[in-house]
């Protein structure tokens, strides 16, 4: 491996130091990939990481530190971490709030920025994966596959996703040995450029999302200029009144023995409970009437029993009187 020497930035006759505006740019970028949804917090940081990012690009290209001549093997590998500087871009670039700017504008801009840092990686052979928009053979192919087989581009990001959880955790396994003060020059070869294939399946993916949400913002933008007309409110559906049942006997057909279906209480309980509340208020005239004739024909049976005894006793005594 031939690997050229790493020139300081005084020996490029420039008091710019790319090591310092690298961890800048570096730190506003993982800061704002930790966020969580919605607008980003810190604009202000954006917007100047954004000029110390083109300045910093424009050094790293006037210094010619990569040349086409060369393989990644050749790159110093303190040189391989500018690879990302594009990705960079394109990350701040899909972020911030630009009101000169539309959102077509700004996805086609980060979409440049993410396909110049995979092409750069493709050239030094740093990612294995083809790129569509290069190969027009390439392309037809991943349009016939999207069209008639939705099977293998799931189990193609099914792929990326677990070769991207590998990196990850390469990653932090580096960066701690990294951290624990193992400078060795295999070591942060290895580091950077696990970090820009990581960054490389993000890219991918972030590229497929721009290709979602770019049809529907140029249609929003031709409806925000008059070249097309929205689509017409589909009227909801009038709401109506909520159906309850109410009825004790339309409760029972549907619950079984009533609402609730456990019965509470015994047959005696609640027939003293319908006693003593006047329950049977409406049927008690009904059923006293017979039960009072059958009390007096019962007491007129025992008084007619009485009255035969007392005749019959009178008799016994006289027949005794009449013997003695």
């Amino acid at each position: 491996m031939s690997e050229r020497n790493v020139k300081s930035d005084s020996e490029f006759g420039s008091d710019f130091n790319l090591e310092k505006e690298f961890r800048f740019c570096d730190g506003i970028v993982s800061k704002l990939e930790q966020e969580s949804g919605g607008a980003p917090t810190f604009s202000e940081e954006l917007s100047q990481c954004i000029e110390r990012l083109e300045v910093l690009i424009h050094e790293v290209t006037a210094r010619a530190l990569f040349s086409e001549n060369e393989t990644i093997d050749d790159i110093p590998a303190n040189y391989i971490k500018y690879l990302l500087l594009p990705s960079f871009m394109a990350t701040l670039t899909q972020n911030i709030n630009n009101p000169t700017e539309t959102r077509v504008d700004i996805l086609n801009k980060a979409k440049r920025y993410f396909r110049s840092f995979l092409e750069m990686l493709h050239f030094y052979k740093v990612i294995d994966f083809t790129l569509p928009w290069i190969d027009e053979d390439v392309d037809m192919e991943e349009r016939q596959v999207k069209s008639n087989d939705i099977f293998e581009l799931r189990n193609k990001k099914r792929r990326m996703y677990e070769q991207q959880r590998q990196l990850e955790q390469s990653l932090k396994i580096l960066q701690t040995q990294y951290d624990r003060g193992e400078e060795d020059d295999s070591l942060l070869r290895k580091l950077y450029l696990t970090r820009v294939r990581l960054s490389a399946l993000k890219a991918l993916s972030e590229l497929q999302m721009i290709e979602q949400e770019l049809p529907l913002a140029e249609r929003m933008l031709k409806i925000r200029s008059g070249e097309l007309k929205a689509d017409p409110l589909v009227k909801p559906p009038q709401s109506r009144p909520p159906f309850i049942i109410t009825r004790d006997q339309i409760q029972k057909k549907v619950f079984g023995l009533g609402y609730p279906s456990v019965p509470k209480m015994t047959v005696n309980e609640w027939y003293d409970e319908m006693a003593n509340t006047g329950g049977f208020a409406n049927s008690s005239s009904a059923s006293v009437v017979p039960e009072n004739k059958s009390d007096d024909s019962d007491d007129e049976q025992v008084q007619e029993e009485k009255r035969e005894k007392a005749i019959k006793w009178d008799e016994y005594k006289d027949c005794t009187f009449f013997k003695v």
